[in-house]
């Protein structure tokens, strides 16, 4: 059972390896020992600075955009001729977009309105190029690196079989983030049926090269930044410094009260890259604390509260009523898996000392005013 999770002399290859998880993937490839790490983006000084916080040196910097074919095909020229094989590509390159209606209320309006709002030109355009970026480049990078892939199996510096690593998310679970995030959800969701397509799809023509995804859930990137910001940093009692990175959430929305901190995406990668997570093909590791809950939820809006101090209460095992202010609401509405959430009141003769016997009350208003499905759940 020694060295389960080596990863010494592995050839790796990130997109998007100069900020978020991307960086995080390659920073825990270069300080367990892989040989070579190439990160790949459009923005040269990212991935600059990518490489300059490498421990052991072994991170490499490569310009190319994954929606360019051409582009794709030089830094496969760049890899082939410094290294002549690959044994593992993480296809992480991705975008969240435009929130494409962070005040849409989904219980009220038109179908015609709803549609207007949904078919404006710039947001089909957003649309598209979402899907292109989050779906279309992973195959376009899956098959740019399919032969040095194969190269690796045969170079035999590793035990485990070539791989393909798509990190889709954790939203591509989660139908709430319709009136908000449609583009990226879809588009996540897409990635992760394209990679149990093409690990079937070389699995038939004995290729020998693995995919799996790796679907990360709430972690501090560039991409959330704005969102991530409105919690503080977790502390762990039990250890100074553990967990560093992460930010403290609500057990409502993460048992574990906080995101994930870039060891624990570190841990998720040295699995599926070493002889560990060597049996594994069409697979996803979804790294996550807990699914997005279905619960229908409701927002009554006190003025000066916000989403770190604001009491919760459950009603009936359905009803989450949470307290906090409106920037912070739609704040959440933008960047959270929590999209479901409705302000149903602003109430300021209330505050935060009130009974919470109060607040129920009012959020069961608010409930029996919503409309229905016909099985009598709330249309959330």
């Amino acid at each position: 059972m020694e060295n389960l999770f080596s990863v010494a002399g592995l050839v790796a290859v990130v997109t998007g390896g100069g900020t978020g998880l991307g960086l995080y993937t390659a920073q825990a490839l270069d300080a367990n020992g892989a040989k070579a790490v190439y990160v790949v983006g459009r923005r040269a000084d990212p991935l600059q600075k990518a490489a300059e916080s490498a421990v052991n040196g072994s991170i490499i910097p490569l310009v190319g955009d994954v929606t360019d074919v051409d582009s794709l095909n030089d830094v496969v020229a760049v890899v082939e001729k410094e290294q002549g094989f690959v044994n593992v590509v993480f296809a992480n390159a991705g975008t969240t977009g435009v929130c494409h209606d962070p005040d849409d209320n989904v219980q009220t309006g038109t179908a015609g309105q709803f549609q207007s709002k949904m078919l404006k030109p710039e947001l089909l355009q957003e649309f598209t190029q979402i899907l292109n970026v989050n779906t279309t480049a992973v195959f376009y990078t899956a098959m740019a690196f399919l032969e040095l892939l194969d190269k690796g199996n045969r170079q035999g510096n590793v035990v485990q079989d070539s791989q393909i690593v798509v990190t889709t998310s954790a939203a591509a679970y989660d139908r709430s983030l319709l009136p908000t995030l449609t583009a990226y959800c879809t588009s996540k969701a897409a990635s992760s049926g394209l990679a149990e397509i093409l690990s079937t799809k070389f699995a038939q023509r004995s290729l020998r090269i693995r995919v799996n995804s790796l679907a990360p859930g709430h972690y501090p990137t560039e991409m959330n930044s704005a969102y991530m910001a409105m919690f503080p940093p977790y502390t762990n009692s039990r250890s100074e410094g553990a967990f560093q990175g992460a930010r403290s959430l609500p057990r409502e929305m993460c048992p574990a009260e906080r995101s994930g901190s870039p060891e624990d995406i570190a841990g998720a990668v040295l699995f599926l890259a070493s002889r560990a997570g060597a049996y594994l093909n069409g697979t996803t590791l979804l790294s996550l604390k807990v699914l997005p809950s279905p619960l229908f939820e409701l927002a009554v809006h006190l003025p000066g509260s916000n989403f770190g101090n604001a009491p919760s209460n459950h009603i009936d095992g359905q009803l989450l009523v949470v307290l906090f202010d409106r920037e912070g609401l739609h704040a959440i509405r933008r960047w959270a898996m929590l999209s479901h959430f409705q302000l149903v009141d602003q109430r300021k003769d209330l505050n935060m000392s009130d009974e919470v016997a109060e607040i129920v009350r009012i959020a069961r208003s608010a409930l029996d005013a919503l409309p229905k499905f016909g099985n009598g759940q709330p249309l959330g």
